[in-house]
C-alpha cells in the first residue's frame, strides 16, 4: 500500500517591538524615538505549499487500497478459471453420462458454483457422480499450485475455498444444492478423514429442492 504523506512547512515571523523613551526636563522635551526591530516573512507565508485536506488524502488512499484489492480479485478469477476448467475436465472426462459444468465464479467470497445435471432416479449412478465430483477436487488439492509439493501450502490462492454444486433433474427441476469446503478436501487428501466421512459430509450438509423425496421431511 502507498502511503502518502503530507508536509506543511510553516513560516516564521519576527516581532514588532515598539520602545517609547521619553525624558521630562523643566526646559527640554526631545522629541520621542521609535525603535523598529525589522520583520522577517518566510517564502511559505508568501507562496504557501499546496496541501490536500483530510478528505482528499482518505481518497487517495482508498483509491490505491481499491486498486489493489481490484488486482487480486482479478488474479484470483484468472486463477479459478483454471481451476475450474482443470475440474471439470476431471470430472466428466470418467463418466460422459455425467452433465456437469461451470456456473459462476465468485473470487471475493473465494467460492467457485457448478452445475450437475443427475441421473436423481437412479440412486447408485448418481452415488458414483457424487463421489467423482469429491474426488477431482480431493485430486485438485493434492497437486495444487503446480509445480509445488502437495499438501504443503495452506493458502492455495489456486484453489477455492468452497465448491457449490446445484443439482438438478434430467428434466431440470431443482434437486438440492450441496457444496464441498476446502477443509475437508485438504483432510481427505492429508489421510486425516475417511472417504466415508469426507462423501458423508458433503451429503450431511446438502439442502433438498422441490424435486428431492426428503423435501418438507
Amino acid at each position: 500500500m502507498m502511503l502518502v504523506t503530507l508536509l506543511t512547512t510553516t513560516g516564521c515571523t519576527g516581532f514588532l517591538n515598539e520602545d517609547r523613551e521619553t525624558t521630562s526636563s523643566s526646559t527640554q522635551s526631545p522629541t520621542p524615538t521609535l525603535t523598529v526591530t525589522e520583520t522577517h516573512r518566510s517564502t511559505d507565508e508568501i507562496n504557501p505549499t499546496p496541501t490536500s485536506s483530510p478528505s482528499e488524502t482518505q481518497s487517495i488512499q482508498e483509491k490505491h487500497v481499491n486498486t489493489e484489492s481490484n488486482q487480486k480479485l482479478e488474479q484470483r478469477r484468472r486463477y479459478y478459471r483454471e481451476f475450474a476448467d482443470d475440474y471439470v475436465q476431471g470430472v466428466t472426462g470418467g463418466n460422459r453420462s455425467t452433465t456437469f459444468g461451470l456456473a459462476e465464479i465468485d473470487a471475493r467470497n473465494r467460492s467457485v458454483r457448478f452445475f450437475h445435471r443427475a441421473p436423481t432416479n437412479n440412486t447408485s449412478q448418481y452415488l458414483l457422480e457424487q463421489y467423482v465430483i469429491l474426488y477431482g477436487y480431493q485430486r485438485i488439492i493434492e497437486t495444487y499450485p503446480k509445480n509445488e509439493e502437495p499438501f504443503t501450502d495452506e493458502n492455495k490462492s489456486w484453489i477455492p475455498r468452497t465448491v457449490n454444486v446445484t443439482v438438478r433433474t434430467q428434466d431440470g427441476r431443482l434437486y438440492e444444492r450441496a457444496y464441498i469446503k476446502y477443509d475437508w478436501g485438504l483432510a481427505r487428501a492429508n489421510g486425516n478423514i475417511s472417504e466415508r466421512k469426507y462423501h458423508f459430509l458433503y451429503i450431511g450438509e446438502a439442502e433438498p429442492g422441490p424435486a428431492h423425496p426428503e423435501e418438507g421431511i
